[in-house]
Protein backbone atom coordinates (compact mmCIF):
# COMPACT_ATOMS: atom_id res chain seq x y z
CA UNK A 1 0.00 0.00 0.00
CA UNK A 2 1.74 3.42 -1.36
CA UNK A 3 1.68 6.07 1.47
CA UNK A 4 -0.15 9.87 0.84
CA UNK A 5 2.13 12.57 1.43
CA UNK A 6 0.84 14.79 3.89
CA UNK A 7 0.58 18.77 3.40
CA UNK A 8 0.63 21.12 6.30
CA UNK A 9 0.26 24.80 5.56
CA UNK A 10 2.98 25.30 8.20
CA UNK A 11 5.63 23.71 6.85
CA UNK A 12 5.31 24.26 3.11
CA UNK A 13 7.51 22.11 0.22
CA UNK A 14 10.82 23.51 0.01
CA UNK A 15 11.60 25.31 -3.18
CA UNK A 16 14.88 26.09 -5.25
CA UNK A 17 14.57 29.77 -3.75
CA UNK A 18 14.12 28.51 0.12
CA UNK A 19 17.06 26.34 -0.32
CA UNK A 20 18.69 28.90 -1.92
CA UNK A 21 17.48 31.55 1.49
CA UNK A 22 18.81 28.97 3.89
CA UNK A 23 21.54 29.68 6.23
CA UNK A 24 23.33 27.10 8.23
CA UNK A 25 22.33 26.63 11.76
CA UNK A 26 25.76 27.81 13.07
CA UNK A 27 25.11 31.33 11.20
CA UNK A 28 21.36 31.11 12.69
CA UNK A 29 21.60 30.07 16.45
CA UNK A 30 25.43 30.10 17.19
CA UNK A 31 24.58 29.61 20.98
CA UNK A 32 22.25 26.90 20.78
CA UNK A 33 24.82 25.02 18.57
CA UNK A 34 27.73 25.95 20.32
CA UNK A 35 25.76 24.58 23.75
CA UNK A 36 23.04 22.29 22.83
CA UNK A 37 20.64 21.76 25.78
CA UNK A 38 21.75 18.97 27.83
CA UNK A 39 19.08 15.67 27.75
CA UNK A 40 18.21 13.53 30.22
CA UNK A 41 18.84 13.43 34.32
CA UNK A 42 21.59 15.08 35.96
CA UNK A 43 24.55 13.24 37.30
CA UNK A 44 24.06 11.75 40.74
CA UNK A 45 26.40 12.66 43.07
CA UNK A 46 26.62 9.35 44.41
CA UNK A 47 25.70 7.10 41.59
CA UNK A 48 25.04 3.55 42.33
CA UNK A 49 27.18 1.09 41.30
CA UNK A 50 26.57 -2.72 39.69
CA UNK A 51 28.69 -5.41 41.36
CA UNK A 52 28.03 -9.52 40.24
CA UNK A 53 27.68 -11.24 43.90
CA UNK A 54 27.14 -15.13 44.24
CA UNK A 55 24.35 -16.08 46.95
CA UNK A 56 23.29 -19.29 47.98
CA UNK A 57 19.94 -20.30 46.15
CA UNK A 58 18.02 -20.05 49.94
CA UNK A 59 18.67 -16.71 50.36
CA UNK A 60 17.72 -15.41 47.00
CA UNK A 61 14.51 -17.20 46.97
CA UNK A 62 14.01 -16.09 50.56
CA UNK A 63 14.17 -12.37 49.21
CA UNK A 64 11.98 -12.49 46.55
CA UNK A 65 9.61 -14.52 48.08
CA UNK A 66 8.78 -11.59 49.95
CA UNK A 67 7.36 -9.97 46.85
CA UNK A 68 8.22 -6.82 44.68
CA UNK A 69 10.75 -4.53 46.12
CA UNK A 70 12.75 -7.81 47.48
CA UNK A 71 16.05 -5.67 45.90
CA UNK A 72 15.61 -3.16 48.79
CA UNK A 73 14.88 -5.02 51.33
CA UNK A 74 18.25 -7.00 50.35
CA UNK A 75 20.30 -3.74 50.27
CA UNK A 76 19.13 -2.54 53.46
CA UNK A 77 19.81 -5.67 55.04
CA UNK A 78 23.48 -5.15 53.80
CA UNK A 79 23.48 -1.37 54.51
CA UNK A 80 22.33 -2.65 58.21
CA UNK A 81 25.35 -5.63 58.61
CA UNK A 82 27.55 -3.38 56.28
CA UNK A 83 30.59 -1.95 59.29
CA UNK A 84 30.44 1.91 59.75
CA UNK A 85 33.85 3.27 58.93
CA UNK A 86 34.89 6.33 60.73
CA UNK A 87 37.13 8.90 58.53
CA UNK A 88 40.32 10.07 60.08
CA UNK A 89 40.47 14.10 60.22
CA UNK A 90 43.09 15.59 58.41
CA UNK A 91 45.62 17.02 60.45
Amino acid sequence: MREKHIRDADYPAWTKATFARARPALEMEPDLVSNPPRMGRPPLERPKQQISLRLDPDVISAYRSTGAGWQKLMRDALAKAAPKRRRRKAA
